[in-house]
């Protein structure tokens, strides 16, 4: 019994399937810990949103799309094929749901929500935004640590590091630090288990907006329209 549990947390054999030597592995990890650091620069020091969301979403579209074409087999690895894919959704949609329903009335029952057209926008934009993010974390952290341990890392010793940096991501606003947290355990885990990230950019593109919308009280369009002024 003890060994069955052990060799769950250690991975299943799904996950065992992408165990694999990668040179690129140190400096993905680095790469994302070093686009971290540009938030904390120039989002929240220099309030330039909207040059910096560009630059480094474009700059990693590029990475993703090069690597991709040298080697396709990442399109599997990475978690950009369909495999897995309805087994994801099955277990992310009500998820989603849940949260997003929770927030919305949280917000209409504090009167927090911001109710403004803008919210229709970054509802359907944000969920592209929130796949570029969740591969950050979950493929190039979570895949990353998984891969360079050959899966003899135990899955918590992924999850919770991984997670962490998402909520710390989101320092000072200790609501949101507290709810990327969990939000970053739930996506970890289920990429780690399934290999697929396209439901779990949709989750998090969806929540996203909610808790700027329903929890923040703030239009996070707004402030991509005065930094491009």
């Amino acid at each position: 019994m003890l060994k069955k549990v052990l060799r769950a947390l250690i991975g299943g054999p799904i996950s065992a399937q992408f165990f694999n030597r990668d040179i690129w592995a140190n400096f993905e990890v680095a790469a994302v810990l070093l686009s971290a650091a540009g938030k904390f620069i120039f989002i929240d020091w220099l309030r330039q949103d909207m040059w910096f969301a560009l630059a480094a979403g474009g700059a990693w579209l590029a990475y993703i799309a090069v690597r991709i074409r040298r080697q396709p087999h990442l399109i599997h690895a990475w978690g950009f094929s369909s495999k897995n894919l309805k087994s994801t959704a099955l277990i992310v949609t009500p998820v989603t749901a849940a949260a997003v329903a929770g927030a919305v009335l949280y917000g209409l029952l504090s009167g927090q929500a911001l109710l403004h057209w803008h919210m229709w926008i970054v509802l359907l934009l944000y969920p592209a935004w929130g796949v570029v993010q969740q591969f950050l974390l979950v493929v190039l952290v979570a895949g990353n640590l998984d891969r360079m341990s050959r899966g003899r890392l135990p899955r918590l010793l992924i999850v919770l590091p991984t997670a962490l940096l998402f909520g710390v991501v989101h320092i000072p606003v200790p609501i949101l630090m507290g709810i990327t947290f969990f939000m970053g355990c739930f996506t970890t885990a289920m990429f780690l288990r399934y290999r697929s990230v396209w439901a779990l950019g949709v989750f998090h593109g969806l929540l996203a907006t909610a808790l700027y919308y329903f929890v923040l009280g703030q239009d996070p369009l707004n402030g991509f329209l005065q930094a491009a002024v």
